[in-house]
């Protein structure tokens, strides 16, 4: 996956460190992709890295409904 992919649902400008002025929105951005994987910073983040993260947040979530709408709102897939 691309970053330029995440980067149409993922508005770093309202974060917080941004508005503060502590970091850039590349920073935040490179730092939010790191969450998923994306180890090296090279802004792609494989199949494996993307199934490897949801598979451990949806572990924490015992309705797949309940997860299914938490991903819709997230990634904006209702709009």
């Amino acid at each position: 996956m691309n970053s330029s992919d995440l980067r149409v649902v993922y508005d770093t400008s309202a974060h917080p460190k941004v508005i503060s002025g502590e970091m850039t929105q590349e920073e935040v951005f490179v730092q939010f992709l790191a969450s998923f994987g994306d180890k090296n910073g090279d802004g792609i983040l494989t199949r494996t890295e993307w199934n490897d993260y949801y598979a451990a947040v949806s572990a924490n979530i015992d309705n797949d409904t309940h997860f299914i709408q938490l991903m819709r709102a997230a990634w904006k897939l209702d709009a």
